[in-house]
């Protein structure tokens, strides 16, 4: 029996689809997310911060002898209303890390463009390049430059050395003043209401993998609040601080602190109120070691780590198979494996199931569980089928579709 992820090695051999690979589809670029936000500059534009996102497990890196580096080139094209160009630019970005766990994480790689723009409508391209690699991705989006008026973005701060540095998903037991940021767009003075909520909340075991699965984990996760709201197991107010602001400076950003007396929360709702305007922000502390586990989704892909002790595994009793499951990753050298682990059944389950066949029963489950995530997925056509590759750092499987279910081709076996 063995206490590490099982590696298999298949070495197929495919030079018989020639040069007709394509590569992974950059139309799917769903992973790439823009966050712009809007200042006021005078009567006539703004001044507008563009901020992509790109997480780090899409990058290609290259090893040098003490750290990973990956370049990548980002191109901005700006389009206004009448199809005339107001901003062509043009930049690289080099991305460096340390070890090689590092450019698999689920860290997002933030790179912000500032313009000012004259107030109206435009279309924004993107196109990131790797060209070393071959890779480019494309993203198009509608900006929509409007007079500022009221209440602006919210922002949530915590203040070092006399600088304010932007809460990110840290424990929240480090956090001993919590500062709003906001700004008033407006020539009038009225009444500012902050309304901070501390709150313990327990989401779904699936929403929590999940959400690190999308690769879209950040402070703001919990914007779409409709879908904060129906993960939800159960909720408890924990305290709630709330404060009136009479006299502030217009069109000046302003920081409110709030003394954090409790750290017994895991997320904390804020809510702005101006006039008839109201803004909110969910920021999210989830601590995910304190969720348990469902241990009863591991027991079909136990088989990949214990072989031929699977069949005694088989026979016992469910409780009998619980104990033995959190026995043998208790013992594991490694505690970070069974998140691993579980993680990577969640997505398999909920990605390769087909039919009545659960995900971690697939050719591609079973790999994807073995292996992780593959570093690149492209795909190859014939007049009979499909094929879809998946490329490792020193290895490729090759899944053929047999009427939608993909299994792992073997031209041996032909």
């Amino acid at each position: 029996m063995k206490n590490n992820l099982i590696l298999i090695t298949v070495f197929l051999f495919f030079s018989c689809f020639g040069d007709r690979v394509q590569e992974e589809n950059k139309t799917d670029t769903k992973f790439i997310d823009f966050n712009l936000t809007q200042s006021f500059s005078d009567s006539l534009s703004n001044t507008v911060r563009l901020t992509i996102e790109i997480p780090v497990k899409k990058l290609i890196f290259k090893k040098m002898i003490d750290h990973f580096y990956s370049d990548i080139t980002i191109d901005i094209l700006i389009i206004d209303e009448n199809d005339k160009i107001i901003i062509s630019d043009s930049w690289s970005e080099k991305i460096v890390k340390n070890y090689y766990e590092e450019t698999k994480s689920f860290d997002i790689i933030k790179v912000s463009y500032e313009v000012i723009l004259d107030y109206g409508k435009y279309q924004l391209n993107t196109i990131i390049n790797d060209f070393e690699n071959h890779i480019n991705w494309s993203k198009d989006s509608s900006l929509d430059i409007i007079q500022k008026k009221g209440l602006g973005d919210i922002g949530a701060f915590y203040r070092s050395k006399n600088t304010y540095k932007k809460i990110d998903y840290n424990n929240s037991n480090e956090i001993d003043t919590l500062w709003i940021n906001y700004k008033v767009h407006s020539s009038e003075l009225s009444n500012v209401t902050i309304d901070v909520e501390y709150l313990n909340i327990e989401f779904s075991d699936d929403f929590v993998f999940g959400a690190m699965d999308s690769l879209q984990f950040d402070i703001n996760l919990l914007k779409d609040e409709n879908k904060f709201e129906q993960n939800i197991k159960s909720e408890q107010l924990i305290a709630n601080d709330q404060k009136i602001l009479t006299e502030y400076e217009i069109n000046k950003d302003q920081y409110v602190p709030f003394v954090v007396s409790d750290s017994s929360f895991n997320v904390i709702k804020i809510n702005l109120l101006y006039k008839e305007q109201m803004k909110s922000l969910l920021l999210n502390f989830i601590n995910y070691n304190d969720y348990e586990y469902d241990i009863s989704i591991l027991f079909g892909p136990m088989y990949y780590l214990m072989n031929a002790d699977y069949y005694e595994f088989e026979s016992f009793s469910e409780e009998e198979k619980i104990k033995y499951t959190k026995d043998y990753w208790n013992n594991s050298s490694d505690k970070q494996l069974l998140k691993e682990f579980y993680k990577r059944v969640l997505h398999v389950n909920k990605k390769y199931g087909y039919l009545s066949t659960e995900g971690w029963e697939t050719d591609r489950g079973r790999i994807y569980i073995i292996n992780g995530a593959p570093e690149k997925i492209s795909y190859e056509y014939n007049e009979q089928t499909e094929f879809e590759i998946w490329e490792y750092n020193n290895r490729h499987y090759v899944f053929i579709n047999k009427y939608g279910d993909y299994e792992l081709y073997n031209p041996n076996n032909n």
